[in-house]
Parts: structure tokens; sequence; C-alpha cells
């Protein structure tokens, strides 16, 4: 979350995170900014309200199918439906 995305900060030191969010309360694109980094983040993830929807309503061809292609979730990525 810290390194891939941005959408961590972890301080030992009490001053550098009070700094750090002053700094997020006084910048005006924050939220542009955050906004941004959770739609990467959600790109990367599947949707797996509709995944299961899949396997449940195919059952159980759908599961003979994730067995044979691992990357049959891939289809459920967001921006891929």
């Amino acid at each position: 979350m810290q390194n891939r995305y941005g959408l961590l900060c972890s301080f030992t030191d009490e001053e550098e995170a009070l700094g750090k969010a002053l700094g997020l309360l006084h910048d005006a694109d924050a939220k542009k900014s955050w906004k941004s980094k959770l739609e990467s983040l959600l790109m990367d993830k599947i949707d797996v309200t509709a995944f299961m929807t899949w396997i449940a309503s195919d059952y159980p061809a759908s599961i003979m199918q994730s067995r044979k292609d691992m990357h049959i979730q891939d289809r459920f990525r967001r921006g891929q439906q």
C-alpha cells in the first residue's frame, strides 16, 4: 500500500507524522491525488462480487474452468467488464 500505491504513510516520529498531516490539510490537490491513487489500486483488483456470481451461476463448469485457467479472474478486473 505504501510503496506500490502511495496510500499509506507510516511514521515512528510524532513530529514527522504531524508535519505530513498538516501538509495534507494544506494541499489543495490532496483529495484529487489520493483519489487517483485509489483508482490505481482498484484497477489492480478484481470485482469479487462479479467473480463469485459467475462461480455460483455457472457451477460446476465455472469451477472446472477456473482450475484450467488460473488467469480467469482477469476477466473480472475493473475496467475489463
